[in-house]
C-alpha cells in the first residue's frame, strides 16, 4: 500500500501533467482532475486527523473472563464496557451480559454453545449499562 506521500506526489502528476498544453484538456480530462485534487483534498484532511483525547477506554479485563464480545448498543455508543463476558471455569462456561443481565451456562464441553449464544446476543443487544456514578 502506498504512503500519503507518495500518494500525493502522484495525484499533483495527474494534476500538472507537463506534456499536455492546455488546449488539449478535454472535458473528461478536467472532470478526472477535479475528483483527483477532491481525493487528494480528504486525503491531506484525513493525514492530519487525531483521534479524540476523551476516547473511552475499556476497563481491564475482570478476573476469570476469557472472552468478550461488545454488544450492539456497546459499537453504537462507543461503550467499550458494554460486552457479554464469558467465564469459565474447570467444569462450567457462563457467559454474562453486563448491560441486560442476559445469561447463558453450560458444562466446559459446550463451551462453543456459550460462544455462538453469546456472540448472537451481544449483536442484538442494545441496551445501556447503568451508569455507576
Amino acid at each position: 500500500m502506498a504512503d500519503t506521500t507518495d500518494l500525493i506526489q502522484r495525484a499533483t502528476q495527474l494534476l500538472n501533467p507537463a506534456d499536455t498544453p492546455a488546449r488539449d484538456i478535454t472535458k473528461a480530462d478536467a472532470l478526472a482532475r477535479i475528483a483527483t485534487a477532491q481525493a487528494l483534498h480528504t486525503l491531506a484532511k484525513n493525514a492530519d486527523y487525531q483521534p479524540p483525547a476523551n476516547k473511552p477506554t475499556p476497563e481491564p479485563w475482570p478476573d476469570g473472563v476469557t472472552a468478550r464480545f461488545l454488544t450492539r448498543g456497546g459499537i453504537l455508543t462507543n461503550n467499550q464496557n458494554a460486552t457479554v463476558d464469558i467465564h469459565d471455569t474447570a467444569h462450567r462456561s457462563t457467559a454474562l451480559c453486563r448491560p441486560c443481565g442476559w445469561a447463558d451456562d453450560h458444562g466446559i464441553d459446550y463451551r462453543d454453545k456459550v460462544l455462538s449464544a453469546a456472540q448472537s446476543h451481544a449483536g442484538q443487544c442494545t441496551a445501556l449499562a447503568q451508569p455507576t456514578s
